[in-house]
């Protein structure tokens, strides 16, 4: 199994069992049938099948496993602050990420130009020439 793949089932164990801590039965189970059914036979699958048999978890499950799913996808998640410390990044990667925004920026300052010569268009046409030689 690769890394980001355990990793992302980790992650998932460890929603549903946030949820089962907060009380949110019908989520934790949600997350506990997802981690069993997309990520079977690991470690992360066993736990989560453990806790599915427990009878705190399993007293009261949803109507069905989707509507669990769905309604662990929707919830919004806690607020966490968090400080960025350290950015890892090598300076050919650096300069890429810089010549990525510089290209993007160039529609977004021809759509700017534009929309600031019909502001100066409409501007200079409601003054109506006022001030010009005759």
């Amino acid at each position: 199994m690769e890394a980001e793949e355990k990793q992302r089932a980790a992650a998932a164990l460890a929603k549903a069992i946030d949820a089962e801590r907060r009380g949110d039965k019908a989520i934790a189970w949600g997350y506990f049938k997802q981690v069993v059914k997309i990520y079977p036979g690991t470690p992360e699958a066993a736990e989560a099948m453990k806790r599915l048999e427990q009878p705190q978890v399993a007293e009261q499950p949803p109507v069905t496993a989707q509507a669990a799913i769905a309604a662990a996808t929707h919830t919004a998640p806690p607020v966490q602050l968090v400080r960025v410390v350290d950015v890892d990044i090598s300076f050919g990667q650096l300069v890429s990420l810089f010549v990525k925004a510089a290209i993007a920026m160039i529609p977004a300052a021809i759509i700017l130009a534009i929309i600031g010569f019909i502001v100066f268009a409409i501007l200079a046409g409601l003054v109506g020439g006022s001030g010009a030689l005759r």
